[in-house]
């Protein structure tokens, strides 16, 4: 008799399991996501300055301001020259030493052309943006959220494709089953025999309201090996 109202048991906690899982879709993911990083909604309005810094003391000073839809970067090359560009809605501008220059050909293996400047800008405030970011119209979701096992842990997680070509490259994010941060992303190259990269988002810090990861650690997937550390230094924070 206990054996058998064991197994009932065991059989209504794993329907119960599933039928949670079956309810979780991606807005309700990504919703709750928000809801711990950015719980008063300060990302739309969001202004700051920061110190983005790598592994071999290489820095990109970045400026944003969400609520105009501009953003810009200062950068110290080789050369010891500076380079500022940026955008304001969708005009694009480089300067040189402080002198403005125009945006097409190359500095130092810079692409200066318009695109390639927001390119360049917007992978920041995408990546220090997450999971706001998901929300973006052009997010496409390729699968339902799933829980998973990623680097010994149990993770919700959902899978992303920006240019709706799989053999491209896609997204998975990986989410804290009990308080939805965003604890990992990893990216695959199926023509690079799915070679992938996966990074670890840690020392989350509020700025301004909201919980932001201030360090970004990156790592092959198959090897584990290390590949560096970016760190976000807030140069003034606004409360």
């Amino acid at each position: 008799m206990y054996a058998r109202n064991l197994l009932k048991v065991t059989i209504l906690i794993v329907l119960v399991g599933y039928c949670r899982a079956q309810e979780m879709d991606n807005k309700n993911l990504i919703s709750k996501s928000i809801s711990f990083h950015d719980p008063n909604g300060r990302w739309k309005n969001f202004e700051g300055e920061f110190l983005i810094q790598t592994e071999s003391d290489h820095s990109v000073e970045l400026i944003l301001d969400n609520s105009r839809s501009q953003a810009s970067w200062k950068e110290i090359l080789k050369s010891k020259d500076t380079l500022y560009g940026g955008f304001v809605g969708d005009s694009c501008f480089v300067q040189k030493n402080g002198r403005l220059i125009p945006n097409k050909g190359a500095i130092e293996n810079f692409l200066l052309e318009c695109d390639k400047i927001k390119e360049r800008t917007q992978y920041w405030i995408y990546m220090y943006g997450l999971p706001m970011k998901l929300m973006d119209d052009e997010v496409n979701f390729t699968t339902d959220p799933k829980v998973i096992s990623f680097l010994q842990s149990s993770y919700w997680m959902t899978e992303v494709n920006y240019n709706l070509n799989q053999d491209e490259e896609f997204w998975r994010f990986y989410f804290n089953r009990e308080t939805f941060a965003l604890e990992a992303a990893q990216f695959f190259h199926p023509a690079l025999n799915n070679d992938s990269e996966y990074i670890l988002f840690d020392h989350l810090q509020w700025i301004q309201g909201i919980r932001l990861p201030t360090k970004h650690s990156w790592f092959m997937k198959n090897t584990n090996e290390f590949i560096g550390d970016e760190k976000l230094v807030p140069i003034s924070n606004k409360k």
